[in-house]
């Protein structure tokens, strides 16, 4: 309907552009006349072609970037919170309400003032310097059949932005609102007991040509003393142990925030930052409602300090 109306726009726009010479106005003010007239059909065709819309939003992506401009965080909350329903969430265990205390408490120590609103996926992206998903393994999908938030998250980071997610395999899951409950999106494989979802095939995971594998083929988990690896050294300390469940392979466009540990001649990380386009994607496989009391409280610092400094990094 909306393409309809705009296709119409510039049907219109060229109608009255054409009178804008035609004798139909009284001479002394035909000038001024056929001035306003050709600016209402410029202006008319600028909004029916879309390009009003993607000037505006070129100029916000430019805006995150201004050092002066305080950053804009946006964390989703489509699905509220109800740690109760296992519909919603997968391997999180903070509300978006904490994640926002949380994100604002470490920009506000780097950056001074920041906003941090609670948004659904319908909200414009491009008014935000950081999307996070508080859900895990679960993103809200407004049309599952098309995944169209799945492409519009990818067009985000695409053209700048950094998305978060905080736990878990992404997109692995998505919640359908007109099913109100979670589907599972990674495709599937026969394995000779049955069908089983492959971590490679949840779609973030495909589009963005990741590798991840559990930690251990019998699913459980190890436990290793972690590191800050490389430009993340002075990320916020992490605590002596943690436990690990599902890794990403390092690429040349996958930078381990956590030394990186070597399986076979290839090496993988459980938090990992991902190069897409001009923007960043930051994936933690930790399962934070898992985790001791101790790295459940050091790991979300950790994820926090880690958007910060990236902001920083964007805005320098």
């Amino acid at each position: 309907m909306k393409d309809s109306w705009k296709a119409a726009a510039l049907v219109f726009a060229g109608a009255i552009l054409s009178t804008a010479t035609a004798p139909l106005f009284p001479e002394r003010h035909r000038v001024l006349i056929a001035s306003l007239v050709t600016i209402a059909a410029l202006l008319l065709a600028f909004w029916a072609s879309g390009l009003s819309s993607r000037c505006f939003e070129y100029l916000l992506i430019r805006s995150r970037q201004i050092e002066n401009f305080a950053p804009r965080i946006m964390i989703l909350n489509d699905l509220g919170w109800d740690p109760a329903d296992a519909n919603r969430t997968a391997w999180a265990d903070r509300s978006p309400d904490v994640w926002k205390e949380l994100l604002a408490n470490a920009a506000q120590q780097r950056h001074g003032k920041v906003t941090v609103r609670l948004r659904d996926t319908a909200a414009p992206f491009a008014w935000y310097s950081v999307v996070v998903n508080p859900y895990g393994g679960v993103y809200p999908e407004r049309d599952v059949a098309k995944f169209a938030t799945l492409d519009k998250i990818l067009e985000y980071v695409r053209h700048g932005g950094i998305f978060v997610n905080v736990a878990d395999v992404p997109s692995f899951y998505a919640y359908d609102p007109a099913l109100r409950r979670r589907l599972t999106v990674a495709a599937s494989v026969f394995t000779g007991q049955g069908f089983a979802a492959v971590f490679n095939l949840a779609p973030l995971v495909q589009r963005l040509a990741l590798n991840v594998r559990p930690m251990n083929s019998d699913g459980r988990h190890a436990n290793i003393t972690p590191a800050l690896h490389g430009d993340y050294r002075e990320l916020h300390p992490l605590p002596p142990k943690i436990a690990l469940d599902r890794v990403c392979e390092v690429e040349s466009n996958v930078e381990p925030v956590l030394a990186p540990l070597k399986m076979g001649d290839r090496e993988y990380g459980p938090i990992v930052v991902v190069n897409y386009g001009r923007g960043r994607f930051v994936f933690s496989f930790l399962f934070l409602d898992q985790l001791s009391r101790s790295e459940n409280e050091e790991v979300p610092k950790l994820l926090a300090d880690l958007v910060t400094e990236l902001l920083a990094r964007r805005r320098s």
